[in-house]
């Protein structure tokens, strides 16, 4: 599975997916059953820009959001994403700005999923939710990328040991 239709498709109870948005981003946003109760999804695709959060997929999240909210129901993120989006720049932050708000507001349970790299943007999110799961080997949460690391502060480091599922397992996030 590498896609976020795939991702949420393999979560949810069979028959009870309802897409609200799909294809329009590299965010997918959904209604359905897990486990019998009713949840909202949102599923970062990476094979869309890397998965990057802008201006559209910071507009589905915030949506996915109010759906939670007014339904009351829990907020599943499902996430791999290469942090903000640069290309758009002010518009991409601003996004993000508005989902952390979104966030922080919601008063129902904030489930995230990590399945993949988790940079900038995307690993903020995590922190505004309740619970944090990782794949063991493959998540990584992470504000900035090695390189960055090490042009900054002359330290040489990778993903696995700034923010792993095991990192995070030990030092928390």
């Amino acid at each position: 599975m590498t896609n976020a239709r795939e991702r949420i498709e393999a979560l949810v109870d069979e028959g009870s997916l309802y897409y609200i948005e799909k294809n329009q981003s590299a965010v997918s946003v959904a209604t359905a059953k897990i486990a019998e109760k009713p949840a909202v999804v949102a599923a970062f695709d990476p094979t869309k820009k890397g998965g990057a959060l802008g201006f559209f997929e910071g507009r589905s999240l915030v949506r996915a959001v109010a759906l939670a909210k007014e339904g009351g129901a829990p907020l599943v993120i499902l996430c791999q994403s290469a942090g903000a989006d640069m290309s758009e720049g002010q518009l991409s932050l601003s996004a993000a700005g508005s989902v952390f708000r979104a966030l922080h507001d919601l008063d129902t349970p904030k489930l995230y999923l990590s399945y993949g790299h988790c940079v900038g943007a995307a690993a903020y999110m995590a922190e505004l939710c309740d619970m944090v799961f990782a794949v063991k080997g493959q998540s990584a949460l992470c504000l900035t990328g090695p390189k960055i690391v090490a042009k900054a502060i002359y330290e040489e480091t990778n993903l696995q040991a700034m923010g792993s599922a095991e990192a995070g397992a030990k030092r928390g996030l």
